[in-house]
Parts: structure tokens; sequence; C-alpha cells
């Protein structure tokens, strides 16, 4: 029996055989306005380490290995990059990756979200995590 209901669709950002772009790729993630406002904010964070450290996007794009066009797009907001993409312009710009984040009362989305599970969490349950 076949199960895959799948049969004769081609995957995202594919046509006919085409592999797709990552402008494709990227103009699929979810318009939403909290995932846009956290896009650029990115984007803002990358141009701003870049014009600290007097590069050009052409640098930038060498040493990161993303294209200029990409990284425009990035620095616009209209780029959703991938982690691997956000570690390798990190690399390039030679600061953490979390440096690429935006910040919410000095800390990252992220970790907010962290600490906002782990003060839910019993404190039966945070003596058995892992340190």
């Amino acid at each position: 029996m076949n199960y895959n209901s799948d049969r004769g669709r081609e995957p995202l950002g594919r046509e006919q055989g085409k592999i797709a772009s990552a402008g494709e790729i990227a103009g699929a993630w979810p318009r939403r306005p909290a995932a846009e406002a956290f896009v650029a904010a990115v984007g803002r964070l990358v141009r701003l380490g870049r014009a600290k450290r007097g590069m050009t996007r052409r640098q930038l794009a060498q040493l990161s290995g993303a294209s200029e066009r990409y990284l425009a797009q990035i620095e616009g907001g209209e780029g959703n990059p991938s982690v691997i993409v956000l570690k390798s312009i990190a690399e390039a710009l030679d600061v953490p990756i979390i440096e690429l984040f935006p910040r919410a009362h000095g800390r990252t989305a992220a970790l907010n979200h962290i600490l906002d599970l782990l003060g839910r969490m019993p404190r039966s349950e945070l003596r058995r995590s892992p340190t």
C-alpha cells in the first residue's frame, strides 16, 4: 500500500526539477508581525556589526560565504537567514552569534523564553535538570 499523499507534488520551492534558491525558501517563511519585526531586528544587528568593523557588504559576503544579494535582503529585513548562515556571518564579524539576536531587557528573546520556561517548572523538576 502507498500512504504517500504527496505523490506527484513537488517539495517547497521546486518546480519541474528546479532546485529552490535561498530567496525562494526565504520567501516561504510565515509573514507575521512578530516574525517580521524579529527578522528586521536581526538585519539591523548584522548591518550594525558590519558598520562597526568598517566592512563592506562584499567583504562580509566573501568572509561568510553568503552572497551580497542575500546579505542585502537580511540587512533589509527581507531575508530569513538560517542559524547556519547567521553562524557564518557571526564568525566573519568575529562576534558571538548571540550578538546577532535582538535583545529584550538586555537579554535575547531566546534567553527570555528559556527563563520563562524555567520559571514555570516546579522546584522538584529544577533539581533534576542537568547542569
